[in-house]
């Protein structure tokens, strides 16, 4: 009698040389790939993405590509697109570079909808997305504006993706904290996509803090910097010292400043300031005078009885609130920023002092013009208009180019911007302006691989942004070899106080955590690693026992389902490492050991089934787990009392009503509506949800005929790609 009916799938079909049944685990971590003939544009690298982007996107309707800034994103996604059968594809990407985009597509002959992420949060929609649910490609460039599922343009873009698939592109998802990551991918995955992989909810994994799991690789795609062709970079530190008294004076003021009753908006209101004056004297003289209009305004609403709000102190930092961190812990309960109004005479004080600096010596803006005088084709980046405009007018040569947001030009000529940016871009001329001032504006997704040289003028407060500038030159096509990044950090006196570069190396963290870069890049490039590490495949289901320490099991499994056409789907492939003690894990530096330990270790020839039998007994529990794990997930997922709870709910009870009026068809249609209810959802689908919610009976049941498809998967089945019993002796 068989007491465990898993046993029998997991028994091996017999013995095989340690190494092969190494192969047969490893090789199973393929990613599947697309044999179809791609467009000839693809660079080599290139192409090897689009195959595996191509099934990530039918399977799990969303899929991130994440390879380095400057390894032609735009146009893989074009490929993407061109290959993409049913509808045209549709483009969200950051006004600035809709032109970019256009003329790309144009070229390629790609016929796809180009729409910018501003006109987004303004609510205004491109015509082919509309409220249908077809089953077209959208693509969103730079999705890590999409980090926040409170702010306009994601709650406007959300509801609206429900049944299409989202191809994501950023180099630098992860800005602030790991759950930037959940957010963007739920535009286009269900939560529970990660279910076969012991991952109940994306969300609550990415949002717990902790490390991203290896599972991350069926929706993530990478590539290591190195591998497209990328000129060298060469860094430098620089650190010029103002004159201290001035600069002292100005920092003694700041500190005393009241700002406000609330300690959250006075730090941010601190830290906007010191920022400014860490820029240039000019900065530090607009954030004053704006400060000191705040205040005028403050003091006006006092006397009428009102008071100030969050977007009028939002009006005030200006761009800086996407970077500061601070800035979203400000409580938004908080209907008064409770402005300190006694702060307006010694404002007034400091501004006329810092009117008198603009004039004098600034060893900073000196360095820099030393820095100039190499000749080469050079971007500084700034972190305001005010900079750019006081280094353009105290560098001395009049064919400086220079951007904001507002205008661009040369020396004191405005210009159109395409024609000022397309002094530094790919086939850039000989002679004209040979340095760009710039805010960030120029920051992201442009091409710019004219410039040899990068200087971080003004440090921003996420790494994201600093990869961001550094990749439009550091990109494919540039003309040069290699790269020159200078970057100016705080004065100490200012560096104790703005923490910027603490932050920054908190924050330049946060992707190897989620294994997107470096040697510790253990997500994605560890499995593709481990994949095309064997040199041949070894024949799957085999197992092998080899004399190595500590005593435990290497195993590789499959979970899959039946497909209607009679095939089968990997929904997950994985590998880990099991402990007497019957400990799991997948964790790759777990998983190396154990390999490397497989390598060096002594095989044994024989392997009896009494080495065999223990190693299944410890096994079958954890094989049992990630089947039912993949079965019940997604009803034991819903939170109690929310959203999916509470229509589960209302649809049992409309079910019940239907059962006693034998109207089959209405409860085909309630059952249908409560596999989706009870499963993970994207944003727009838990969107949906809550408008559902808010319906009467009758107008819910004709909306549920519109629900999102979701069939009853059939039972979970695994396949066993190898087993290998370490410490023999001891079992």
């Amino acid at each position: 009698m068989v007491t465990d009916p898993l046993r029998p799938v997991l028994r091996p079909e017999g013995p095989a040389p340690a190494a092969a049944v190494v192969a047969a685990m490893t090789r199973a971590l393929a990613r599947p790939e697309a044999l179809r003939p791609l467009p000839q544009w693809l660079l080599d690298h290139q192409r090897p993405l689009v195959r595996r982007l191509l099934p990530m996107l039918s399977q799990n309707g969303g899929a991130l590509l994440a390879t380095p800034v400057g390894s032609g994103k735009t146009y893989l996604a074009l490929a993407i697109a061109a290959l993409w059968s049913g509808s045209a594809s549709i483009a969200l990407v950051p006004a600035a570079l809709v032109s970019q985009w256009r003329r790309a597509a144009t070229k390629l002959g790609v016929d796809m909808s180009i729409w910018s992420h501003e006109r987004l949060s303004r609510g205004r929609l491109p015509d082919r997305l509309g409220h249908s649910r077809e089953h077209g490609l959208v693509i969103i460039d730079e999705s890590h504006h999409f980090r926040n599922p409170a702010a306009l343009r994601y709650r406007h873009l959300a509801p609206v993706l429900v049944g299409r698939r989202v191809l994501l592109l950023s180099a630098t998802p992860v800005v602030n904290r790991l759950s930037d990551l959940a957010h963007q991918l739920l535009l286009g995955v269900r939560d529970d996509a990660l279910g076969p992989f012991g991952v109940p909810s994306l969300r609550e994994h990415l949002v717990s803090g902790q490390d991203a799991h290896p599972a991350l690789a069926t929706l993530i795609l990478t590539a290591p910097d190195d591998s497209i062709g990328k000129p060298r970079r060469r860094d430098h530190r620089a650190r010029a010292e103002p004159e201290a008294g001035p600069l002292a004076s100005a920092c003694a003021v700041l500190d005393k400043l009241a700002l406000s009753r609330i300690p959250a908006v006075a730090g941010l209101v601190r830290l906007v300031l010191y920022r400014a004056l860490a820029s240039s004297p000019a900065a530090l003289a607009g954030a004053l005078r704006r400060y000191r209009g705040l205040l005028l305004h403050a003091g006006d609403a006092v006397a009428t009885g009102r008071t100030l709000d969050r977007a009028e102190l939002r009006r005030f930092v200006g761009g800086a609130p996407d970077q500061l961190v601070l800035w979203e812990l400000l409580p938004n309960s908080c209907g008064s920023t409770d402005l300190a109004l006694e702060d307006r005479a010694p404002i007034e004080r400091l501004l006329e002092q810092v009117s008198g600096w603009a004039n004098s010596s600034d060893e900073k803006c000196l360095r820099l013009g030393r820095l100039l005088g190499n000749e080469m084709r050079t971007i500084v980046f700034t972190g305001t208009r005010e900079t750019v405009r006081y280094l353009r007018d105290n560098l001395g040569p009049s064919a400086i180019a220079w951007c904001t947001g507002e205008a661009a030009g040369i020396g004191a000529t405005r210009m159109p911007r395409d024609a000022v940016l397309g002094w530094f871009g790919p086939g850039s001329r000989n002679g004209g302006p040979r340095v760009l001032i710039t805010t960030d504006v120029a920051a992201e997704g442009l091409d710019l691989q004219g410039a040899e040289q990068v200087v971080h003028y003004d440090l921003p407060w996420t790494s994201v942004r600093l990869d961001q500038r550094d990749g439009r030159a550091l990109r494919l096509g540039s003309i040069h070899d290699k790269i020159d990044v200078i970057r100016f950090d705080p004065p100490a006196i200012l560096a104790e106080r703005l923490r910027q570069v603490t932050i920054l190396a908190r924050k330049r963290s946060l992707p190897r955590r989620a294994g997107l870069v470096g040697g510790t890049a253990r997500t994605w490039q560890w499995r593709d690693r481990l994949a095309q590490s064997a040199e041949q495949w070894g024949q799957v289901g085999r197992w092998a026992a080899v004399d190595a320490e500590p005593a435990g099991v290497l195993a590789g499994f499959t979970i899959l389902i039946a497909e209607p056409n009679g095939g089968c789907r990997d929904l997950a492939t994985v590998i880990g490492w099991l402990d007497r003690a019957g400990h799991w894990s997948e964790q790759p530096d777990t998983v190396d050991r154990a390999l490397r330990a497989v390598s060096r270790s002594t095989p044994v020839a024989e392997p009896s089934e009494a080495l065999l039998e223990p190693a299944l007994e410890l096994l079958s529990p954890i094989v049992r787990a990630r089947l039912e794990a993949t079965q019940a997930t997604r009803w034991a997922r819903p939170a109690r009392g929310g959203t999916s709870t509470r229509l589960i709910e209302r649809l049992n009870r409309l079910s019940s009503e239907a059962v006693r009026a034998r109207d089959g068809s209405r409860l085909a249609v309630l059952e249908r509506a409560l596999r989706f209810a009870a499963r993970g959802h994207t944003a727009g689908e838990e969107h949906w949800i809550q408008v559902l919610l808010g319906l009467p009976d009758p107008v819910l049941y004709q909306q549920l005929q519109r629900s999102p498809p979701s069939d009853a998967d059939p039972l979970p089945r695994v396949r066993l790609n190898g087993l290998i019993v370490f410490g023999h002796v001891r079992w």
